[in-house]
């Protein structure tokens, strides 16, 4: 009705005879200068020191993906993770780690958000830098691979800061906490190998560890796979978790950490764990230590140990 009554119309746009032509160009312009809108692109980020450039210039294009090269990326400060822009490498080759100016001194993590949604991180590697010897003092418990912080207790039917976190083949490695997340709902991780994370103090930091998390679903593709799993914490434990549920581990290979293999606290509600390889640990605990282990009530400890494949 409206553009009829245009056309009917004795009239100028910008002094041009109101024709259908011209009244679409000018309904097109006023999209383009009124428009809250803007597209999805995809960046293949070259440069090795510019990770965060590429990052900032996929968020403000609306999201999409960055596609590293089969190369070392250097940081200097952590990469700030943005909603809605994955990063997507070649496979272990493609590596996240700090530039070797700071990477002695860095006490920060490589990839961090605070309130993120909507990414995934697939096919790379994270190095950090911390000393994994016996006698290290190498005790910089913010050097994490992967930090997503974040309010909310799902499990006590708060909202949670960090939402559907995809996480597909990657490595971490010589970090405190190889991945540490925090208030979050909707996290996949499929094929990851996360090793050599956790030397400092002990029962503090660990290969992975779940605060205030629901809806996870982790699996492996093959439990006997060498080259992904859970390993060689050489203090901390393989898998901690704290204030969960809705949880689904599959084929996960847990093996030679220094203290449990999965430590669960603080209320696990609806855990399902099927085909786990979980063998080898507490090679260097302190206290009481089990392959998996489950600490509260039966009614705080919800664990199906044998579920059936989902």
């Amino acid at each position: 009705m409206f553009l009829s009554l245009l056309l009917f119309q004795k009239t100028t746009i910008k002094g041009r005879p109101m024709t259908i032509k011209n009244i679409i160009n000018f309904l097109l312009s006023m999209t383009l200068v009124f428009s809250p809108f803007t597209f999805a692109t995809d960046v293949e980020c070259t440069d090795a020191y510019d990770l965060q450039s590429c990052m900032d210039e996929v968020s403000d294009s609306g999201g999409g993906t960055i596609t590293l090269s089969g190369k070392s990326y250097y940081l200097t400060d952590s990469l700030v993770l943005k909603d809605d822009v994955n990063i997507v490498g070649q496979g272990f080759s493609s590596v996240i780690t700090w530039d070797s100016s700071i990477s002695e001194t860095i006490d920060a993590p490589l990839l961090f958000a605070e309130s993120v949604n909507n990414i995934s991180l697939e096919n790379l590697k994270l190095r950090c830098n911390i000393d994994q010897s016996a006698s290290s003092e190498d005790f910089r418990n913010d050097h994490m691979g992967l930090f997503l912080d974040g309010e909310g207790s799902p499990e006590l039917g708060e909202d949670a800061d960090n939402n559907n976190i995809n996480l597909e083949t990657i490595e971490v490695a010589y970090c405190s906490h190889g991945i540490h997340i925090k208030g979050a709902e909707g996290i996949t991780a499929n094929n990851l190998k996360l090793h050599d994370n956790g030397n400092t103090e002990t029962d503090l930091f660990h290969n992975i560890y779940f605060r205030r998390v629901a809806d996870v679903t982790m699996t492996q593709d093959d439990s006997t796979a060498s080259n992904v799993g859970f390993y060689d914490s050489p203090r901390g434990h393989g898998i901690r978790m704290s204030h969960m549920k809705d949880i689904y581990y599959e084929n996960l290979h847990v093996f030679s950490n220094a203290d449990h293999g999965i430590h669960m606290s603080d209320g696990i509600e609806n855990a399902r764990f099927s085909g786990l390889v979980v063998e080898g640990n507490c090679d260097n605990s302190s206290g009481s230590c089990s392959d998996i282990k489950c600490y509260g009530t039966e009614t705080e400890c919800d664990i199906d140990y044998d579920a059936n494949k989902e």
